[in-house]
């Protein structure tokens, strides 16, 4: 019994060297990595794909010509696109086409140094211009401070002269003060005098009134006069 599961064992692990099979496998495998149908109908052109990356976004690929890759499955150029990314034919240069091409980058040369000279010309002429403009206005602009400067002091002289004349009538203005202040104590002082003379000139009424008064002077009179007036007397 374990003679036979140890035979069985063997012939199981052992794999089948079948040369059918072998050819079969071997087959498949080269043909999974081989372009299909004929290689020369394979475009030559350059490629056309569109790079997703994101630096190189909406950009074509680099590749000139389509040049088979076998290591690859498929027909896959070594730029790492399939063949239907190419272009059917590759440009082909010529004598003619590359004497045009010369004969048209010589003219654009050309076009290019004279607008180039008569560009720096005008370049050379416009800085002159404006190193003349920056000049003039550097020329106004020192008049101007110039004259701001000079209206500045005068302005300051101005405001000297208003300060001084401040000055002086805040001295007046304390003069006056004075003055009113010793103004009004003579007007007082008036007008105490003015009341005094008032009530002496009361007084004086009364004592005239009194004065005229015949009654009051005759009592007077006779005791004033009554011992000096000789005693009239009849001798008839």
């Amino acid at each position: 019994m374990p003679r036979d599961y140890e035979s069985r064992r063997q012939s199981s692990s052992t794999p089948n060297a079948n040369p059918s099979q072998t050819q079969t496998l071997y087959r498949s495998t080269q043909s999974s990595s081989a372009p299909p149908g004929d290689i020369s109908q394979l475009p030559k052109g350059q490629c056309r794909y569109i790079l997703t990356i994101p630096e190189l976004k909406g950009h074509r690929c680099g590749c000139m010509g389509f040049h088979h890759n076998t290591s690859l499955p498929g027909a896959t150029c070594y730029c790492g696109h399939f063949s239907c990314f190419h272009s059917a034919a590759s440009f082909q240069k010529t004598s003619d086409d590359l004497v045009t091409l010369k004969q048209r980058v010589r003219e654009l040369e050309g076009l290019l140094q004279q607008n180039g000279s008569h560009q720096l010309t005008t370049l050379i002429t416009r800085i002159s211009d404006l190193e003349e403009m920056v000049e003039k206005n550097q020329e106004e602009a020192a008049s101007q401070l110039k004259a701001s400067y000079q209206n500045s002091s005068a302005a300051w002289d101005v405001i000297d002269s208003l300060q001084e004349r401040i000055k002086s009538l805040e001295n007046y203005c304390q003069l006056y003060c004075e003055q009113i202040t010793a103004t009004r104590k003579e007007v007082k002082e008036l007008y105490n005098r003015q009341l005094e003379l008032l009530d002496g000139e009361e007084t004086l009424e009364e004592r005239i009134k009194m004065l005229e008064s015949p009654r009051n002077i005759l009592p007077i009179f006779q005791n004033a006069h009554l011992g000096e007036m000789p005693i009239a007397m009849d001798t008839r």
